[in-house]
């Protein structure tokens, strides 16, 4: 189940990037190029395509295997910046290397998913990501220390984390305060 999701995600990907993308980007280029440019259109234009490449990353394929905990540090790397900073702790020790491709998916998506929903909504200025093993069940906690919300609704990307993780016999718990920032942990089988 977990192999077909990531199959269909990575043909999405694929087919945004090579079509819907590009189409865009010729489109710019003509606008671009036209003596009558009309500006708003232009960044209406630019904008569509920022989404669509957006998407397109979001849902491209995932390094397994040996290599993968070095791909998830990138991750953590690429949501980095100069006003939030992501820390991760306990990786190398939990051998995140030696899970099967599909609960490395499984982990890079839901931190993924978390890290844009941070990045989106939350104005966090720090995420600890906690990663540790016990009873040979993989633990990951994410908390930011964003302004959180009132009222948690899983719905959307955070119903789709839930069922990535039920989909490798895991379990996921969120929690938010308004002003308290976002926790979620999750959790299935090594």
């Amino acid at each position: 189940k977990a192999r077909e999701v990531y199959n269909t995600e990575t043909r999405l990907a694929k087919k945004i990037h090579d079509e819907l993308a590009n189409d865009v980007y010729a489109v710019m280029n003509t606008l671009q190029n036209t003596s009558t440019l009309d500006e708003r259109l232009l960044t209406r234009v630019e904008k569509i395509y920022a989404q669509t490449r957006d998407i397109s990353h979001e849902n491209s394929p995932v390094l397994t295997g040996e290599h993968f905990e070095n791909f998830l540090k990138q991750l953590f790397l690429d949501f980095t910046n100069d006003r939030c900073k992501v820390i991760h702790k306990g990786l190398q020790e939990v051998n995140i290397n030696q899970l099967a491709k599909e609960k490395q998916i499984v982990v890079y998506r839901a931190l993924q998913e978390l890290l844009v929903n941070m990045k989106k909504y939350s104005e966090a200025t720090l995420v600890l990501i906690t990663f540790s093993v016990e009873k040979n069940k993989l633990s990951v906690a994410y908390q930011d220390n964003g302004k959180g919300v009132e009222n948690l609704s899983v719905k959307n990307g955070l119903q789709n984390m839930e069922i990535r993780i039920k989909s490798v016999g895991g379990f996921i718990t969120f929690e938010s305060k308004q002003e308290k920032g976002f926790q979620a942990k999750f959790q299935f089988k090594k």
